[in-house]
């Protein structure tokens, strides 16, 4: 599934999903905020956000 994305008109097909607040493509392709931070930090978020609200909300602070 992953591998379309090595295709650079696949990967720059990428949205928000504004419901949820993950990376997303096209064909059902998404991945979580909180597993992409932890694998790019090695830290566990700090924040537990719950909902699409919350996401918005913070992502307005902390451009």
């Amino acid at each position: 599934m992953f591998l379309k994305l090595l295709e650079a008109n696949s990967f720059n097909a990428v949205t928000i999903n504004p419901d949820f607040g993950c990376v997303e493509w096209p064909g059902g392709i998404d991945l979580c905020p909180d597993t992409m931070y932890h694998a790019m930090t090695g830290e566990v978020a700090k924040v537990e956000l719950h909902s699409p609200m919350a996401l918005r909300e913070d992502a307005k602070k902390n451009p």
